[in-house]
C-alpha cells in the first residue's frame, strides 16, 4: 500500500514538471523565467480567474476524449431511429409538432410513420432519413427538446454535447471519412453555448460498421475541459493558500508545497490537479478508477470529493440525501473548495451535483458510466449543460463541520443518473 501511494504522488509531481518543460521549450530560457514572475499570465488562450483566497488562479481550455480501450464493441448493433410520444389525441400531437416549427408537409410525412408503442398507451414515430436531414437547427432543437421529455428517447434527453463555436471545434483531429463528417455536421444543433448531437443511430444506419462506430463515438464523446493552475509568487501568503487548498486536513502538506515553490526562480505554477483532495486527485482526467463501483454517479463523486478514499455508501441516493440533510448546510456566497453544488429541477429534486474548486471552476463527473470523465470545467458550463431541456436552479451546500454557523437543514431528493 505504501509503494502504491508513493507512485501516485510521483506521477503528480512528474506531470507538474512536464508542464514546466513544455513551456520552457516553447518560450526559451529567458521567456520561461519571466513568464512565471509576472501576473497575470499573457496569452490569448489563457483565462485569468483573479486573485482570491485560492491565490492567483488561471486556466487554459482543452478537451478530453475517451481512450479506445474503453469503447465497448461486443454489443454493437444498428438500430433504426424511432421516437416515442405519449398517448393522447392526434390533434394534440399535431399541435405539439407544429409548435416546434415543422411545416404541414413535414408533420404529415412524420405522422404517416406512426404506429402503436409496445406499452399499449404511447405511439412510435419512425422518421425517414431524408426527413431527419431536412430539419433546420432551430427546428431540430425544439423537436428534440420536446422528445426529450419522454424517457424512451434517451438520445434526445442525453445527447452528445460539446462547448465550442463550431462543429469543427468538436470534430477536429477525428479520423472519420469526409462523407460521414459532413453528415454528422448537418445533424448538429445548438442549445445555449452547447453543440448537441442525437442522431447516432441514423448515422450508423447509413454507415453500419464497427470502424465508423469507433471513430464516431470517440469524437462525439470528446468533451470540453480546462487545465487550471495556481501561480505562486514570493510575496504571496502561503498560510492563506494552505487554509484554502488544505481543506479538510491537508494544510501542512499544501503549505510545504507552496513554500517550496516560493523558493524557486522558475516553475511557480502548480496544477490544480495536484492541490485536490485524494479522491479527486486520483480520478481527474480519467474515465475509470479501480476503487469505484461499476456506475460511479455524479452524486457519488460529489459526496466523496473531500475524502482521501471513496465511501461506497454514497452509491445509495437515499443515503446521499440523508447526509446532505443532516451534515450539510446551504451557503449563498463565498464558496469554498469542496462545496457541493446541486443543480435543482425543482425546490427539492437534484438532477446533478458537482464540487466547487475555486474562481468559478468546478470538479464534475457528468454521469456515471465509462463514457464520462472526471474533469474540471466552469460552473457556467455545467449549468448550461444541464439546462436542457429545462432550466435548473443552483443550490450550494457545505459540510457542517466546515461552517462557522449552522442554518436549518434542507430536505432533498435525487433523480437517478441518466442512462449511458
Amino acid at each position: 500500500m505504501t509503494i502504491k501511494r508513493i507512485k501516485k504522488k510521483h506521477v503528480g509531481w512528474i506531470a507538474g514538471l512536464a508542464v514546466c518543460s513544455l513551456v520552457f521549450v516553447s518560450m526559451g530560457f529567458d521567456g520561461f523565467l519571466n513568464s512565471f514572475s509576472q501576473w497575470p499570465p499573457r496569452s490569448q488562450d489563457i483565462h485569468v480567474c483573479g486573485i482570491g483566497a485560492w491565490g492567483r488562479l488561471w486556466y487554459e481550455p482543452s478537451s478530453i476524449e475517451i481512450p479506445p480501450d474503453r469503447i465497448q464493441f461486443q454489443n454493437f448493433t444498428v438500430k433504426k431511429t424511432q421516437w416515442y410520444v405519449a398517448g393522447g389525441s392526434s390533434a394534440g400531437l399535431m399541435e405539439s409538432l407544429q409548435s416546434c416549427g415543422l411545416t404541414p408537409e413535414q408533420i404529415r410525412d412524420l405522422a404517416s410513420t406512426m404506429s402503436p408503442a409496445p406499452d399499449g398507451t404511447g405511439r412510435i414515430l419512425t422518421p425517414p432519413g431524408e426527413w431527419i436531414v431536412s430539419l433546420s437547427d432551430p427546428i431540430r432543437r425544439k423537436l428534440y427538446g420536446m422528445l426529450a421529455k419522454y424517457a424512451p428517447n434517451d438520445m434526445c434527453a442525453w445527447p452528445f454535447r460539446f462547448s465550442g463555436d463550431s462543429p469543427d471545434d468538436w470534430l477536429k483531429k477525428g479520423t472519420m471519412d469526409p462523407e460521414v463528417m459532413d453528415l454528422v455536421k448537418s445533424l448538429i444543433y445548438h442549445e445555449g453555448k452547447s453543440q448537441m448531437f442525437s442522431d447516432l443511430n441514423f448515422v450508423l444506419e447509413c454507415y453500419p460498421s464497427v470502424g465508423v462506430y469507433s471513430n464516431l463515438f470517440t469524437v462525439l464523446s470528446r468533451q470540453s475541459t480546462l487545465v487550471a493552475r495556481v501561480r505562486v509568487l514570493p510575496e504571496d501568503d502561503v498560510d492563506t493558500l494552505a487554509r484554502y487548498w488544505g481543506v479538510p486536513h491537508r494544510e501542512a502538506e499544501v503549505r510545504t508545497l507552496m513554500k517550496t515553490l516560493q523558493g524557486t526562480d522558475d516553475c511557480r505554477d502548480v496544477p490544480v490537479s495536484m492541490l485536490l483532495p485524494g479522491f479527486a486527485r486520483d480520478r481527474i482526467y480519467r474515465y475509470w478508477h479501480e476503487g469505484d463501483p461499476e456506475f460511479a454517479s455524479c452524486h457519488y463523486t460529489a459526496m466523496n470529493f473531500l475524502n482521501e478514499r471513496a465511501d461506497g455508501q454514497f452509491t445509495n441516493l437515499t443515503h446521499v440525501a440523508q447526509v446532505l440533510a443532516n451534515d450539510y448546510v446551504e451557503v449563498k456566497q463565498d464558496f469554498k473548495l469542496g462545496d457541493v453544488i446541486l443543480l435543482m429541477k425543482n425546490a427539492s429534486e437534484a438532477i446533478h451535483s458537482c464540487n466547487y474548486v475555486a474562481g468559478g471552476i468546478v470538479f464534475t463527473h457528468n454521469g456515471g458510466s465509462f463514457t464520462q470523465p472526471w474533469m474540471l470545467t466552469t460552473l457556467d458550463a455545467v449549468v448550461d449543460f444541464y439546462s436542457y431541456p429545462d432550466a435548473v436552479q443552483v443550490k450550494v451546500m457545505r459540510r457542517r463541520d466546515l461552517m462557522d454557523t449552522t442554518p436549518d437543514n434542507v430536505q432533498l431528493s435525487f433523480r437517478p443518473p441518466p442512462p449511458q
